[in-house]
């Protein structure tokens, strides 16, 4: 996951979840815009190890 095009990285997702800010609650939800078309991979930090990831196609 490089975050290019998101403003963000890998690094500071990492850091947010060690600092117990990246965890969604169960009953809460995340929204995200995406800004640019194209393939957007991502991790599931704790999962990582495991091959949680997958790719948003935005159109």
């Amino acid at each position: 996951m490089s975050g290019s095009g998101s403003g963000h990285s890998e690094d500071t997702a990492c850091e947010g979840w060690e600092n117990a800010e990246g965890a969604i609650q169960s009953g809460r939800s995340y929204v995200h815009t995406f800004e640019t078309t194209g393939e957007h991979e991502y991790v599931c930090i704790p999962h990582e190890a495991v091959g949680m990831a997958g790719t948003l196609i935005v159109e």
